[in-house]
């Protein structure tokens, strides 16, 4: 652990990163919106364990490298977005103990291989998250 606390803003300006691995630190606030447009070449996201918050950027879907997304363990909330739908290459996600409330309808991960949404107030009923899940196929 870096033991790094403070607002979580400055990550997009570091645009040639591929890994970003700041698991269990004091991490707050939103993920930009921009965060997406900026870190285009990221591979691998791990955020977990921190304190962030807000929904997740729409912008994700312009990462089209990232194969990992850990941000379990946050105050995330809303919906796990459908502009997760274009990320081809996303294996690993795991948004657990956080405070999202749906999956998108049309929410579609062809290549998942990992998928950790426990711990969250989702309201779907058990034959609509089962319909959504039986698509990722």
């Amino acid at each position: 652990m870096l033991g790094l606390n403070g607002n979580i803003s400055f990550i997009g300006e570091l645009p040639s990163l591929r890994y970003v691995h700041l698991k269990h630190n004091k991490l707050v606030g939103k993920l930009p919106a921009h965060l997406g447009t900026k870190l285009i070449q990221l591979e691998e996201l791990y955020l977990s364990g921190n304190s962030l918050s807000g929904t997740l950027p729409d912008s994700f879907h312009m990462m089209l490298s990232l194969t990992v997304i850990n941000i379990a363990s946050n105050q995330f909330h809303g919906e796990i977005p459908s502009s997760l739908l274009k990320l081809q290459s996303l294996l690993y996600l795991d948004v657990s103990s956080n405070q999202f409330s749906s999956l998108s309808a049309n929410l579609y991960l062809p290549s998942i291989q990992f998928l950790m949404i426990a711990n969250n107030p989702i309201h779907m009923t058990p034959t609509s998250f089962i319909t959504t899940l039986l698509k990722m196929k």
